[in-house]
Order: structure tokens, then C-alpha cells, then sequence
């Protein structure tokens, strides 16, 4: 059993790992090269302005719920916060999408990402053909906007081409 000195939830697990994340974004930013032409830290101030953006509201949502904690005086167990596994499984889920990334492509990582997100959060198995259709559509659809439409590059499907 947890004690109120132990604030172990899931708004406090996610803010945790999204202040390591912004941090690592924003040591990442300031290690890119310079530009060879036109402004020299240009490539720099987005992601380092990301960095920076997603440290400020990871520390806002800590210090809001570490105050919210201490007024309420909460003792919180695992089985009273319902949110903590699913934060927890989607930061695998998201790992994992990381990591295949590349190898697997765009469209079949994205899909498989968000076939686990919505089985997760929508209700463990109901309505798993609604889920299927919405993770081939946004995969494709998100493929087709910036891959073709923009002319970004996303990792296409590896001995498909597509």
C-alpha cells in the first residue's frame, strides 16, 4: 500500500518521462551542426525551441499535480489509479514504434502503433473493426498528405517501394 508520501501516479509518471524526453530533445538540438549557408543556428531553433516548450510543460503539469497531491492528501494505491498502466504501455508502445520505425516503414508502424493505442484506450477488443479501419486510414491518409502531396520523406515499406 502506498502512503501520501508516495506520489506515484500516472500524471506524475507521465510528466516524469515527458521532462527526461524534453530534455533529451533540447540537448539534441543544441548538438546539431551549424548551417554551412544563410543563417548558421537556424536549423537549430525549432527543435531547441520544442526542447524547451515540452521541459516548460512538463515541469507546469508536475508541479500542478505535486500541489494537487499535497492538497488533497490522497493515498494512492495501483489499483486506485486506473491510468498508470496505460500510460505505462503506451510509452512501450511508443519505444517500440521508435525502433521499428525505419525498419518496418511509415505506414506499417504507424499502423501497428496506433491498432495498440486504440485497443488500449477504446475498450480492450470492442469495436476492433472501427480500429482497424481508422489505423489504415490515418496511416495511409497522413502517408499520402505529406510523402506525396508535400514532399516530405517518411520510410516507405522495405522491398515494396511503397
Amino acid at each position: 500500500m502506498r502512503t501520501k508520501e508516495s506520489f506515484m501516479n500516472a500524471t506524475i509518471v507521465s510528466g516524469g518521462i515527458t521532462f527526461v524526453l524534453g530534455l533529451a530533445v533540447t540537448w539534441m538540438a543544441f548538438t546539431l551542426p551549424t548551417s554551412s549557408i544563410g543563417i548558421p543556428y537556424a536549423p537549430k531553433v525549432f527543435p531547441a525551441g520544442l526542447g524547451i516548450l515540452i521541459l516548460g510543460l512538463s515541469v507546469f503539469q508536475l508541479v500542478k499535480e505535486f500541489l494537487r497531491v499535497k492538497k488533497t492528501q490522497e493515498t494512492y494505491t495501483r489499483e486506485r489509479d486506473p491510468y498508470l498502466k496505460p500510460v505505462l504501455l503506451t510509452c512501450v508502445a511508443a519505444l517500440v514504434y521508435a525502433l521499428v520505425f525505419k525498419r518496418i516503414g511509415y505506414v506499417p508502424a504507424t499502423f501497428l502503433f496506433l491498432q495498440a493505442e486504440l485497443w488500449l484506450f477504446g475498450g480492450e477488443g470492442r469495436n476492433w473493426k472501427v480500429n482497424t479501419i481508422v489505423a489504415i486510414l490515418f496511416s495511409v491518409g497522413i502517408y499520402l498528405l505529406f510523402a506525396k502531396a508535400l514532399g516530405v520523406y517518411l520510410p516507405r515499406i522495405p522491398y515494396l517501394g511503397i
